[in-house]
């Protein structure tokens, strides 16, 4: 008799133990086994709804977003409020069912109306499908509630750039060095310059972002030596030998410990605009700015001789921003024109040599990208190249070179919202996809459109189109 009462005293203290034991595997950040304490407690304790809502949060940080959904769910039968609907739509966006956290925001929000941080996600949300002007609203409203949020002012920022640089923009757009990953940035003991004059100042352009960004602002580089006392700019060394050849004389160094550089301030890369006061669309530096290695653009062309036309090609990027890429095998319509292609991956997956090896009219010009001078040569040896909205694009459009972009629904700002050009690269057209996560228009259309490319004389006019 005293054993089985032991053993209903463990039992019925077992839930305080999972729960304790979840609490301290939560603080150290042993989020595997805080799912497994968890999971026990919900089959414990199945009504606990509070158990319910922490292990679909912690599924959630762990990137597994259905599993969160549905510990959501057990949460909204009985618990009514708005938190459990905010996470679901968060989760949901990241599994990229838009309509469904649309709907779980909204849920959220007519339980309580002014939640700032609800408002602005579901502000990205509505970006994502195209909704600018319902987004433009939401952000609106969610920076009336909660002004001083560094995140809101940052989403509210790349909505307004969509419309254009301006000076409401670009200095809200200085928020995001408060919100993550930017708020990890080396500081070197200097404050960003900010909306402060560069004029006589020593100034560090300092890295941020990624590769397509810095290509993006480089054109600012004339303008910021002409008015600052000295500037050095902080560049990975991939760019190094591509800056050096269009800025001679320019003082390049990589990201990291500067013990030899003396500077009054930094200047992160997208931050040009504001410090230069370009506050106009029309204020952007537009002609080409980087150049080529001849000698390596011959070797380019040397060893794709007899591939005519040649058109670069790519189609994959990093995971962020989401849904960028393009499937390999969804661009074969294009691969079958007629037309040669040149892969400018630097990493080709070895699933998609394989796959690329099914096209004799395919070079895989990897292995011989070290860096963004190889690549910039690779382009130059193209009569045209199609690209996802990645470095490559930018690269094509900084040498002047003719560029179809394949663009997501929810385009990044510097594309705007609509229209097939963009006042940063006169030489890129843009292709855009009309239905989230639906390539096949878009690739209809540059199926057609390089057919009737291909088709004229002059093939090599500096003024492709597309109709």
């Amino acid at each position: 008799m005293s054993g089985s009462n032991d053993e209903l005293r463990v039992a019925e203290s077992r839930p305080a133990t999972l729960k304790t034991l979840a609490g301290d595997y939560e603080k150290v950040g042993n989020l595997a086994a805080c799912r497994e304490v968890l999971q026990e407690l919900t089959e414990l304790e199945p009504s606990n709804y509070d158990a319910w809502f922490r292990l679909g949060n912690v599924l959630a940080s762990l990137g597994l977003h259905e599993e969160a959904v549905a510990a959501y769910a057990r949460v909204r039968a009985v618990w009514s409020a708005p938190e459990p609907h905010f996470n679901t739509a968060n989760s949901l966006m990241a599994l990229g069912r838009i309509g469904d956290a649309l709907k779980a925001f909204q849920a959220a929000l007519r339980v309580r109306p002014r939640w700032a941080e609800c408002l602005s996600n579901m502000a990205n949300a509505l970006l994502e499908v195209g909704e600018h002007e319902a987004a433009r609203d939401a952000l609106e409203n969610a920076i009336g509630i909660q002004g001083d949020s560094a995140q809101i002012r940052r989403n509210l920022a790349n909505h307004l750039l969509f419309q254009g640089l301006s000076e409401r923009a670009l200095t809200l757009y200085e928020s995001r060095l408060d919100v993550e990953p930017f708020d990890k940035m080396p500081t070197y003991g200097r404050a960003p310059l900010g909306r402060q004059s560069p004029d006589g100042k020593r100034i560090l352009v300092q890295w941020e972002q990624a590769y397509g960004d810095v290509i993006q602002m480089l054109r600012f580089v004339p303008q910021l030596e002409a008015r600052a006392q000295t500037c050095t700019w902080q560049l990975l060394k991939p760019l190094h030998e591509l800056a050096a050849r269009a800025f001679p004389g320019i003082t390049l160094v990589e990201p990291g410990p500067l013990p030899n550089t003396t500077f009054d301030a930094r200047l992160p890369y997208t931050s040009l605009p504001l410090a230069l006061g370009r506050f106009d669309d029309a204020m952007v530096p537009s002609q080409p700015y980087l150049r080529p290695d001849p000698a390596k653009v011959k070797a380019w062309k040397d060893r794709t001789a007899g591939q005519t036309p040649l058109i670069g090609l790519a189609w994959r990027g990093r995971e962020s921003p989401r849904f960028r890429s393009v499937p390999l095998a969804q661009l074969v319509p294009l691969l079958r024109t007629g037309a040669s292609f040149l892969a400018l991956q630097k990493d080709i997956k070895e699933e998609e040599r394989r796959f690329l090896s099914l096209f004799p009219n395919v070079v895989d010009g990897s292995e011989r990208i070290a860096d963004f001078d190889d690549t910039a040569a690779a382009i130059a040896s193209t009569e045209l190249v199609i690209s996802i909205d990645t470095a490559v694009a930018h690269l094509a459009g900084a040498l002047g070179q003719p560029c179809w972009v394949m663009l997501k629904k929810a385009s990044d700002w510097r594309w705007k919202a609509s229209g097939p050009k963009t006042v940063w690269y006169p030489s890129l057209h843009l292709f855009r996809q009309q239905r989230f996560l639906d390539w096949s228009d878009v690739i209809e259309k540059l199926r057609l459109a390089l057919l009737t490319q291909m088709s004229q004389e002059s093939w090599r006019s500096s003024s492709i189109r597309h109709s």
